[in-house]
This record gives structure tokens, sequence and C-alpha cells, in this order.
């Protein structure tokens, strides 16, 4: 027996030895990057931006940054030509900060560092403490708004707060023959509002397809409709949400909640309840009268609103309307992501609905000329097929295998010590003096014998992680935290296992035979050799009784999808369920003890 645990740490510590060694040998020299568009030096505006950073790579590379406001978008690449792009937080602080950003190449022995420094955010400057954000917004304006001429007219207080002076901007240019007309919403001979706004803290762009849960409504303004009425102007709705389901559109006015009236007081604690759903809502419509200045509600009723997990869309809508009376057509887009992660959902709306429409003349002139249809296609549309892997951009097998095949091995071995450590007291019949010691708790006396085990294997997996993730630079787009915290559990739930067979039948002799088959059949429905989905029914369910399953199943969700808990916690539920089966044949374990007929079984 020994002999077979010597075999067992020694295939373990080999693993670990020989996967942490392979990339270390025969380092090339430098840092293997060409051509980079980074200076030593790089400085990003107070108000935040985005900073892309052109640069050739010799193998698969890695970035990280030392500040968290400093966030890294592209963390991985591979050879070649590649893009490294760097997310930049507005400063709020008085004081100005650096962060130092890290590019490896695999296979060299140095890395390339460059410093994104941003200044202190809260300074006093000019004429007032807003001086330095309005020149910002000034210097943006004059460049990109659709009517930018008539502001070199304007006296520009950069004194003024930062929504006052984007307003002024807005009004200076409307009091010139009010050229920028379109720039709002008017009711009868009065603008309700500008369309151009500016916000001091916009809502944050959230990730592609992220899972979220509430009742859909995008965005409430608390709004005060002349003296009488407060409420929610509704801003637009999630389709197929529950509030899209209950018939909420742009512009709905809510003015109470579980039949609460919306008031100054109330109006943030209600609008809560209305984002996060499962309430009651009084909705209206509104219109106005006296050319434009005074408010008529007509309600729409109560409205039950519920809450439910949905996945929040870049586009809201895109389609092709036709104006009546004319062959013309317009293409409609309601794009809300504004993130650079939403480019594909953007290209393709505009390839599927809206390019079409832009190259309709185009199109019939080519038929005038006699082009035949498959022709124009062709030339307007071409198809261009740009294969490449999303998960493992390098092809690496050892980076698919690595980490799985390790934590196979490591199950193995957990279940025979944790077999075997309970096992020898019955074997060499001290287990009544392990009992005795335990004051007859069986639970004492496991935990006791188990524990010290757990505190190793848990380091032996941190340093694992390490190893893999952090020495050799496998690609991983979780978090850390909570890998090492998934992997205590695993390894919580491998020594239930082992309890729980010792459990049934408390003789080590025939329960070593049955663990490492357990462990050899986790090996092969882990999902690593063969996807989980694909197996037979039966075998497909029974792949649910391995810990090394759902483990393996987390660990590459956050690998290569970057998943967070949202998408591991029912593997995880799973893997709490391990230690109660071990702890509810705890009892009987104890009786086979007492009763001494599992000691003589060789």
């Amino acid at each position: 027996m020994k002999n077979l645990f010597g075999w067992m740490l020694a295939a373990l510590l080999a693993l670990t030895v020989g996967v942490s060694c392979s990339d270390d040998d025969d380092l090339n020299e430098g840092a293997g990057i060409a051509s980079p568009a980074w200076k030593a030096e790089n400085q990003a505006v107070i108000e935040g931006e985005t900073l892309d950073f052109e640069f050739t790579a010799e193998g698969r590379w890695t970035a990280v940054s030392s500040a968290d406001w400093c966030e890294v978008k592209t963390p991985s690449g591979v050879a070649g030509e590649s893009l490294l792009r760097l997310k930049v937080a507005k400063n709020n602080l008085a004081e100005a900060r650096t962060a130092t950003i890290t590019v490896h190449v695999k296979g060299y022995a140095a890395s390339a560092s460059f410093v994104v420094k941003q200044a202190e955010g809260t300074t006093e400057q000019g004429d007032g403490k807003y001086r330095s954000v309005n020149e910002w917004v000034a210097d943006y304006m004059k460049n990109f708004y659709l009517w930018n001429r008539p502001i070199e007219n304007l006296f520009l207080d950069y004194s003024l707060s930062y929504d006052r002076f984007f307003t002024s901007i807005l009004d200076g240019v409307a009091a010139q023959d009010d050229v920028n007309h379109d720039d709002g919403f008017w009711q009868g001979q009065k603008r309700m509002y500008y369309y151009s706004n500016l916000q001091s803290d916009a809502p944050v762009s959230r990730a592609p397809g992220q899972t979220q849960s509430g009742s859909g409504i995008y965005l409430l303004q608390a709004t005060r409709l002349g003296t009488d009425y407060i409420g929610f102007a509704v801003m637009a709705v999630v389709p197929g949400t529950p509030a899209d389901d209950a018939g909420l559109v742009r512009g709905d006015f809510i003015t109470s909640v579980n039949g609460v009236e919306v008031t100054d007081a109330n109006y943030k604690t209600l609008g809560q309840y209305v984002y996060d759903g499962s309430v009651e809502i009084a909705v209206s419509q509104v219109t106005w009268e006296d050319n434009g200045s005074t408010p008529v509600l007509s309600s729409k009723g109560n409205i039950q609103l519920g809450a439910a997990s949905f996945t929040d869309p870049a586009i809201y809508m895109d389609k092709v309307v036709g104006i009546d009376g004319t062959e013309k057509k317009v293409g409609y887009l309601l794009y809300m992501g504004f993130n650079i992660d939403y480019d594909d959902e953007l290209m393709a709306a505009f390839e599927t609905s809206l390019a079409p429409v832009a190259l309709s003349p185009v199109v019939m002139q080519a038929v005038a000329l006699g082009v035949e249809q498959n022709q124009i296609t062709t030339f307007l549309l071409p198809v261009q097929a740009n294969n490449h892997p999303i998960y493992n951009p390098s092809l690496d097998y050892s980076v698919y295998l690595s980490q799985p095949f390790f934590f196979v091995l490591f199950q193995v071995l957990i279940l025979l010590i944790t077999v075997y450590t309970v096992g020898i007291e019955i074997k060499f019949r001290t287990a009544n003096d392990w009992l005795t010691t335990a004051k007859g708790n069986i639970v004492t006396a496991v935990l006791g014998k188990l524990l010290p085990y757990t505190i190793i294997y848990i380091l032996i997996g941190w340093l694992a992680n390490y190893v893999m993730f952090g020495i050799l630079h496998i690609p991983f787009q979780g978090s850390w935290w909570l890998m090492n915290i998934m992997t205590v559990l695993f390894i919580i739930a491998t020594q239930a296992l082992g309890l729980f067979l010792f459990s049934l039948f408390p003789a080590i002799s025939l329960v070593i035979s049955v663990v490492s088959m357990v462990g050899s059949l986790g090996a092969t429905l882990s999902g690593v050799t063969f996807p989980v989905p694909n197996m037979y029914p039966l075998v497909r369910d029974a792949s649910y009784l391995f810990p090394v399953r759902h483990f393996t199943e987390m660990m590459q969700t956050m690998l290569y999808g970057g998943g967070g808990f949202i998408h591991l916690w029912p593997s995880a539920v799973i893997l709490c369920i391990f230690p109660l089966l071990a702890l509810l044949l705890l009892p009987h374990l104890k009786r086979a003890i007492e009763s001494h007929k599992y000691e003589n079984i060789k």
C-alpha cells in the first residue's frame, strides 16, 4: 500500500514539475515585441478614455495593469500584429495617478512595460473649478456638434457648472434663428428638452450577453410635470422583458408604486422598486395644452410589473420603414450599447437590415445596366471568411489539458488518501480509541482526521493554479479569487465522496479498489476527453456523481469564457451536496466501528 501512495505522489509531483519547467527552458532574449505604439509615459485625459496601442508580438502574449482604474480590455493575444486596448476611468480624486502596463510574450525572458498617467481630477483652474471640464465640452461641441458653426459666435462662461455651461451652448445656438431646431422634442410651440445631454454619472456600459434580473426598464427619469405631478418618465424598455410584455413604452409616466404616490422624499426608493420589478404601478400618458405649458395625464390604468432574468442586447430595434406613396425606404436603428464589445452586433445590423437600404440606388442602377442579381450581391456584399478560435487562440493543446488533467489525477489521490486515512483505524483495530478521543462523536472524529489533509490539499491546489496561470501564463479570463474558492469546494466534495463510499462498506481492502475505479470513471466522464452534452443520456446522468465533472465545467467556463459566479452557481450547489451525503452516512460508519465486524476483512 505504501508503494501505491508513493507512486501516486511521485506522479503528481512529476506532472507539476514537468508543466512548470516546460516553457522556462531556452527563453529568447528581449521582450519579443516590435514597433510598439506606446511611449514610456502616456497621458490620459481626466474624464477617462479608451487608449489603443498597436504592436507586433513574436508569440502568444498577455497584458496586465497595476491599477484598477486603467483596465486592460485585451488581456491576451496571439503572435503577429496585435492591438492593446486600455479603458481609463474618470479621475475623481484630488491627486494625479499612475498605472504601469506590462506585456509579456511567451518564450521571451523580458517583459515590455510602459506608464499611463492621469492628472488630478478636481483642480481649480481659471475662473472656476469646472474650467477644465468645460473646456473639453466646448472643444467637443465645436468639432462634433451638428450645428457647430454658430458656437463660434457665443461668449462662453467657463466658470459655470458643467451642466449649466452645456445648456448655455445649446440655448446660445438656438437663439441664432433656431438653427438647431431638430435637436429636441417639441410640444406645440415649446421645446420640452434637447436630445443632446451631458451627464456626470452616465449608466455604465454592460458587457454583451450579460444576464440581469428585474423589470426590464432600461432607464427611469424622476420628473416633475408643472406643479401638480411628480413621477417617473420611462426613457427606454429592454425588448422581451416583463416591462415590454406589460406594454410599457418610452414616454409613459409612472405616478405611484404599490399604491404609494411618488414624492420628492421617496422617489429614489420607489424608483429602485420599479427597476427590481414585482410591483403594481399606476401608468399615464402625457399630453400638453396651452402651447406646451400645461401637462394633462391620461391614465393607462394600474399595471402589474413582473420580474425576470434577461439578457440586455446592444440593439433594441433595427428595421426598414417604407415611406408612404413612394418607393423610398428608411433604415431605423436603436443602438443602446456604445461599447467596443458591441461591434459585432452593430455590424450585423448594418449588413442584414441597413446596408441593403443604403445600397438600393446602386442596385437599381446595376439592374438597369443588365447586371445579374448574383453579380450584384457578390459585388456589394462580398462574404469574407475569417476563421479564428474564440477560446484557445493559440490552438495549444496543452492549454486545454493542463488544468483539468492535473485535477483529474488530484481527485484520484484525494479519494485514495481519504479512504486509507479513515480505513486504517478499522484495519488496525484502533477505531474505538479514535472514537473515545472524540468523546463518541463520529463527526468530530472524522473532521479531526481529515482536516489536516484538507489544508494540505488546498495548498497544493492553490499552488497548482499559481504555477499554471501565474508562472506559465496560461490564458485565464475569470477571477483568481473565485477560481481558488471553487478549488476548495472541489477538494471538500472529493473528500466527502471518498468518505461516503467508505461509510457504505467500511472495509479498506475493498473500498480502495472501488475508489480507484471511481477516480478512473471520473476522468472519463469529466467532459475533458468527450463533451458531456453529447454523451448517452444514462452516461451523462452518471457524470453528475463525480465532483471533477462539475469542477472541470466551472473551470472551463472561467478559463475560456470569463464567466462569473452567476454562470457557476449550479455546479457549485451540486458540489455542496456531496458533504451532506457523507454526513448522512456517518451514523452507519459509527455502528460499523462499534460492531467490529469489518476488522477481520483482508
